[in-house]
């Protein structure tokens, strides 16, 4: 049982630095992560072991035009919240 816990953690953390960037479409991508985190308590009144889901986040890219695009970011825990949305525009070589 030990061993599956080594290997629990050590996923856990590692699993942090992965990350996925999905194109959808030509205008379209998708990315995000899941942040969880597990820990293990060993006191005189028993040990406490246990996974629990801190946040995830799925962010969409929008490539509008060559000039043009935007940025959605989507986090969650309990409820799902906007945590940031931006457009963007290349206005070329300003001199």
């Amino acid at each position: 049982m030990r061993s599956f816990a080594t290997i629990a953690a050590a996923a856990a953390l590692t699993a942090g630095t992965l990350s996925a960037d999905i194109k959808i479409t030509e205008q379209l991508s998708v990315s995000g992560f899941i942040d969880m985190s597990y820990t293990s308590v060993d006191s005189p009144a028993g040990d406490e072991k246990g996974f629990s889901f801190d946040q995830a986040e799925i962010d969409f890219d929008f490539a509008l035009s060559d000039s043009l695009s935007a940025r959605v970011d989507l986090q969650g825990t309990d409820s799902t919240s906007i945590e940031q949305a931006r457009i963007d525009y290349a206005m070329g070589d300003v001199t």
